[in-house]
């Protein structure tokens, strides 16, 4: 998102993941920490992100996405992940019941009965 967020962000948001440009370091006043955890970009998800905004400047001519990829380092600085608390406990059962040798599957059930 590289416009502006209401208030209550993240209201009802289960799933997925949502990177946010926070440039009037305002986002986490308007965030809904009942449902989502803010958090910084690994390198993985910079990675990502930076071709992501490569290819939106191509095929939009977006001058805010241009903006922050001439300067990335420190557009990163402004850049916050919104994680869904539910996705990631699910994540984290996955990841774990796949370095334990056990099904997934069984380990994110399990989990949603916590």
């Amino acid at each position: 998102i590289l416009g502006s967020t209401g208030r209550n962000f993240g209201a009802g948001m289960s799933g997925g993941l949502a990177f946010v440009l926070d440039s009037d370091d305002m986002f986490a006043s308007r965030a809904n920490p009942e449902m989502i955890d803010l958090e910084s970009l690994d390198d993985e998800d910079s990675a990502w992100l930076r071709t992501t905004l490569e290819v939106h400047v191509a095929e939009t001519g977006s001058a805010v996405a241009a903006a922050l990829l001439s300067d990335w380092q420190r557009a990163l600085g402004s850049i916050i992940k919104v994680m869904p608390k539910e996705y990631k406990r699910v994540l984290l059962a996955e990841r774990d019941a796949l370095a334990a040798g056990t099904d997934p599957i069984e380990a994110v059930m399990a989990s949603s009965k916590a």
